[in-house]
């Protein structure tokens, strides 16, 4: 019985040798006091003078958002928005309020008013703005845009280059932009989560994870820091299968470091990254993992 269960401690030994070289590192549980995640998108909260009041009406089967922005001086400014749904966020130049229709991949109709209550511009945009960052508006669907927060116009753009694709998180720090893709291959026939950089035109990408159907839901957040990128997925697919999980990278080879599966109801909800170790936030709490690779023991 003892050599047995000496044989057993050396194949688990073995394997978990041999899966720390092939990922070139390991998360480790450890504990940890909980972190404020913060919110990284760059948009600020709305002054306290400025109220914001909407009332959605229908004119010849076509539907509309009425907008009334007033301020505690008695000025006010009013228009209306194509769509059904409002939402609006405050950004250095002033109050982006949009509308869409629930579901609808035709994007956003979008307007820019200012903190003096003057329409800036009005655009019409094929995505919903997640970020903001150093003047300009960031909206995603299938593609990265981003748009002149001053302007409305479109700057530049990003995209995967893969069909039926959409992008759940987007990061930049510095000259890079980090984002993830969740995408169904009709060549594989599965869905796909991948990681993206790019830095000085030139484009990286490694896969996360795969599941052999089409997705009910989706997630893929990352965070970046000066060594890692770490990326948390949730998948669902239409048999009801999940997929929840962790991968962490170097952030100079982009080489992936280690990933570690989460139980299937446990899905993320939020990532950061301190240092060597990464807090995951999920449905069933904090998890909190230490990053140990080859080049630092």
């Amino acid at each position: 019985m003892k050599k047995k269960a000496v044989a057993g401690l050396v194949l688990v030994a073995v394997l978990s040798l041999g899966l720390f070289l092939f990922f070139r590192g390991i998360l480790i549980p450890v504990e940890a006091e909980r972190i404020y995640f913060g919110d990284d998108s760059g948009f600020r909260s709305c002054p306290p003078s400025i109220k914001i009041t909407s009332q959605y009406y229908e004119n010849h089967s076509r539907y509309f958002v009425n907008f009334t922005i007033s301020t505690n001086s008695s000025s006010s400014l009013e228009f209306s928005l194509e769509g059904v749904i409002e939402e609006h966020v405050c950004i250095p130049e002033g109050i982006v309020l949009y509308t869409y229709y629930p579901g609808d991949w035709a994007g956003i109709n979008a307007a820019l008013v200012d903190y003096s209550l003057n329409t800036v511009w009005k655009r019409h945009f094929q995505a919903f703005p997640v970020k903001y960052h150093n003047g300009e508006l960031l909206l995603t669907s299938s593609c990265i845009y981003f748009v002149n927060a001053s302007t409305g116009d479109l700057s530049r753009e990003i995209c995967p280059g893969v069909a039926r694709a959409q992008v759940p998180g987007v990061k930049i720090l510095g000259d890079e932009t980090y984002f993830t893709v969740v995408h169904y291959s009709v060549f594989t026939m599965n869905s796909q989560v991948h990681i993206y950089r790019v830095k000085d035109g030139k484009r990286e990408e490694a896969l996360i994870v795969k599941m052999d159907e089409h997705l009910l839901g989706a997630r893929a957040i990352l965070d970046v820091s000066e060594e890692y990128v770490a990326v948390a997925y949730y998948l669902r697919g239409v048999s009801g299968a999940e997929k929840n999980g962790l991968c962490v990278f170097e952030r100079n080879t982009f080489r992936k470091i280690s990933c570690r599966e989460l139980k299937a109801d446990n899905r993320p909800l939020e990532v950061k990254l301190r240092g060597d170790v990464v807090y995951l936030q999920t449905t069933k709490g904090l998890e909190v993992y230490r990053i140990l690779t080859l080049s630092h023991p």
